[in-house]
């Protein structure tokens, strides 16, 4: 197997788990927080065989068939992967599931394009090609509606964010003097709200 295959499976797990809007961004764990451990390879096969589909599993299964660097690579990329996921799985089903079938449908397509790599017919080449290219159309659809649904998300959190940032402009001496009230003022627990 090529450079270019292997680096095209690793890549179908980053970039179907990094297209969904939900996803966990690596970058919002602050340097105080602990980034998740990788799992090892046997509970990397544990969890999908808990949560992939059984197609995904086949197709996996044929990829080891067939290129057993490949696999490893796909078992080790997802061990650093799921843990991302599975914060993904518990806090939205939803997205989870959008996921699961955007990876499902990029497996397929390294599975096929390791089909096209190892066949000398010509015929088969074509209809392999063709199958590819429908699935690439799909992955990229997925992907468009997941981008499309972030921009609405990030429009939306930015308009939510220019108001109260013109609520706060209005309300800015009030805002002051509260701080410095409460910067000058003893605490008296006995003024506490019950």
């Amino acid at each position: 197997m090529n450079k270019k295959t292997i680096l095209a499976l690793a890549c179908a797990f980053i970039l179907a788990f990094a297209s969904t809007s939900q996803a966990v961004d690596i970058n919002a764990y602050s340097t105080h927080e602990k980034m998740p451990e990788p799992l090892s390879l046997s509970e990397t096969i544990n969890w999908l065989e808990e949560f992939a589909p059984e197609a995904m599993l086949a197709d996996i299964e044929k990829i080891r068939e067939i290129d057993p660097q490949a696999y490893e690579d796909l078992l080790f990329q997802g061990a650093e992967e799921i843990p991302f996921i599975e914060d993904i799985r518990v806090a939205d089903p939803e997205s989870f599931q959008r996921i699961v079938q955007t990876v499902e449908i990029e497996i397929r397509s390294e599975l096929l394009a390791l089909q096209y790599q190892h066949t000398n017919s010509k015929k088969d080449k074509a209809k392999l090609k063709t199958e590819i290219e429908e699935l690439t159309q799909k992955v990229f659809d997925s992907r468009m509606e997941e981008h499309n649904m972030m921009v609405q998300e990030i429009e939306a959190e930015l308009k939510d964010l220019k108001k109260m940032g013109e609520m706060r402009s209005k309300n800015r001496s009030r805002i002051i003097e509260r701080r410095v009230n409460d910067l000058t003022t003893p605490e008296d627990s006995s003024l506490e709200w019950w």
